[in-house]
């Protein structure tokens, strides 16, 4: 079972932007105020590219989203003011969570493991029933360029579509049932629960 952690020289493949969402999680609990990624768009040279967007890469749109980008998306879409505490009983599940000032549940969930994972989240002070939005990233496999956001793909060997095209997935809740999910294999899910 290869971890993030070992794969992490991959930029453009799925595990590297399951590798930044965990990272930005982690800098969050650590308090750290700021930190750098290393760049936007600086082109890509055959043996890969370290940028958050394509830059003259054969074959793909300018400024297609790599695997980075979506963790911070991510973040933009599901992580509000407060870090709230948060733990998963499962070893393949790493959870960040926090609350906005409205009360809205934001969950950054990675599913490091190649099995779908159904999971229970336990939210208290969650007022049910209500609603959520979700945002999962897929690929075929740890070491895939080609992504799909909430199933919807560019088709293309690297990248994938841009997210402000991907509507979020919309979740009811109701009051008498847990907040339940099903991660797929290797994957990142924002979750904004209202």
């Amino acid at each position: 079972n290869t971890s993030l952690h070992d794969q992490v020289a991959t930029p453009n493949f799925l595990v590297g932007g399951m590798f930044i969402g965990k990272i930005l999680g982690m800098l969050a609990k650590d308090g750290w105020s700021a930190a750098t990624f290393w760049d936007v768009a600086n082109g890509w040279s055959g043996a890969g590219d370290h940028g958050l967007l394509s830059k003259d890469h054969d074959g793909l749109d300018q400024f297609t989203p790599y695997p980075a980008y979506f963790a911070f998306y991510f973040y933009a879409q599901a992580f509000g003011d407060t870090l709230v505490e948060a733990s998963s009983d499962d070893d393949s599940v790493v959870v960040h969570a926090s609350r906005y000032s409205d009360g809205t549940l934001g969950l950054i969930l990675i599913n490091e493991g190649g099995n779908e994972r159904g999971i229970r989240l336990d939210t208290p002070g969650r007022t049910p029933p209500g609603e959520a939005n979700a945002w999962t990233l897929t690929g075929e496999a740890l070491d895939s360029g080609r992504l799909a956001l909430n199933g919807e793909s560019t088709g293309r060997e690297f990248g994938g579509p841009d997210p402000t095209q991907v509507p979020p997935r919309y979740l009811a809740l109701d009051a008498d049932v847990p907040l339940t999910l099903e991660l797929p294999g290797h994957s990142m899910t924002a979750l904004r629960v209202y």
